[in-house]
């Protein structure tokens, strides 16, 4: 029996079982990210891929265990999606039926989900950016019983590191523009109105473009969104002002102590 050309399409998709291939996620705009992943069947990973699956308007996949010579086609139910018993125990590729997205299922403890943005960040519970640097925390942890993983995250890391301090901020990034509209604004450069606006829309910016900030810097920057998204209830601009200058001091504050001596 030969194998159809589905087959043969999902084959050269795929470089040598542990990934896809550099010709398949070229075309279009693709991204891919690694998540942690138990043996098939994983009913949380194949929960999450339904979901995602269900919010792109997806009603079916097709798949089949690496070096199968049948692709199924599987339904997109109401739940996680019902893989063959028989596939239990082994590496797996869904595709979606156009194959501009697909997921691969492995045995070494990780999944590649890897497609159009819209599809991968569906099938996600967190932003892609932010599952990559959650899966090479994960490969750091797990480097002495499963070192391939180090491959894997090393592969596909994140966009950008995740910033600390306003010192760590390039200047080319989009957080680095949110910390100069926060300046502007103390400096009365900027109405209450037109910082809000483009505060709002530089944060969504920095989210699309995967940039993060963590510890002291990460809880700042939600505290002014909290204080900028707060203003709609209490309208008072004098009592915004304040607080947003009494943020801005201990940013300030935070890049002196990261100062060279």
């Amino acid at each position: 029996m030969t194998p159809d050309h589905r087959v043969i399409r999902v084959e050269k998709m795929l470089d040598g079982g542990t990934g896809f291939s550099a010709a398949w996620t070229a075309v279009g705009d693709k991204v891919t990210v690694p998540v942690a992943s138990r043996p098939v069947p994983d009913s949380r990973l194949l929960s999450s891929i339904g979901r995602g699956l269900r919010a792109c308007g997806q009603t079916r996949v097709l798949a089949a265990p690496l070096g199968a010579r049948r692709v199924e086609t599987i339904l997109v139910g109401d739940g996680a999606l019902a893989l063959p018993g028989s596939w239990a125990g082994s590496d797996v590729v869904m595709t979606l039926p156009d194959m501009s997205g697909a997921v691969l299922m492995t045995m070494r403890q990780y999944a590649l989900v890897s497609g159009p943005r819209a599809f991968v960040a569906a099938c996600l519970a967190c932003g892609t950016e932010q599952a990559k640097a959650d899966f090479a925390r994960l490969a750091r942890r797990l480097a002495t019983t499963n070192p391939f993983l180090l491959e894997v995250a090393a592969a596909h890391p994140p966009r950008w590191p995740s910033w600390r301090t306003p010192a760590e901020v390039p200047p080319e990034s989009v957080t680095r523009r949110k910390l100069s509209l926060i300046d502007g604004f103390v400096a009365g450069r900027l109405d209450v109105e037109r910082f809000r606006h483009a505060w709002v829309a530089a944060r969504r910016e920095a989210m699309a473009a995967g940039e993060r900030a963590h510890g002291d810097l990460g809880r700042l920057l939600d505290e002014a969104f909290h204080e900028i998204d707060d203003y709609d209830v209490y309208s008072d601009e004098r009592e915004f002002t304040r607080r947003m200058t009494v943020l801005h001091a201990r940013l300030h504050r935070m890049s002196r102590r990261q100062e060279p001596r």
